[in-house]
């Protein structure tokens, strides 16, 4: 079971998404890939292996097999009741986690452990709700040596 979280002006939204979910590690960037039809936008976005007081902490492009991975996302342009999904993406394989937007200004999350076998290159998107890729991140799954 993976914990995801949402931002809001009150405070967290709790979301829980059962099943096997691989995890994965990450890099900063600020370009969007695509327009939303909404306005949607993602002004910043990461991968790294925590999230204290709603900011991403340990960034990399390189993660370990068996380390949690969160993909944190930055959106602004959106309003409440919009969606996004992060698709993390391995061997042609996606799996996706949708999550609610509450205000224009919106911080989100989610997270995966990388089991064993995941080795590899990785991706994670953040695609609206038209499946328009706003913006992409790649890293590697490594063994442990």
């Amino acid at each position: 079971m993976t914990l995801l979280f949402s931002e809001s002006r009150l405070g967290f939204q709790r979301l829980f998404v059962a099943g096997t979910i691989l995890a994965f590690a990450g890099l900063t960037a600020t370009a969007q890939e695509a327009p939303s039809q909404s306005g949607l936008k993602v002004a910043e976005y990461q991968l790294g292996t925590s999230v204290e007081n709603r900011l991403l902490k340990g960034a990399a492009t390189r993660f370990v097999e068996g380390t949690q991975v969160f993909f944190w996302t930055r959106l602004t342009g959106g309003q409440d009741g919009d969606r996004v999904r992060h698709v993390w993406i391995y061997d042609g394989k996606e799996i996706s986690v949708g999550l609610s937007v509450g205000a224009a200004s919106w911080r989100t999350w989610s997270s995966k452990t990388l089991r064993p076998g995941s080795i590899g290159s990785w991706a994670v998107e953040v695609r609206d709700t038209d499946g328009v890729v706003l913006a992409r991140a790649e890293f590697a799954c490594v063994g442990d040596s």
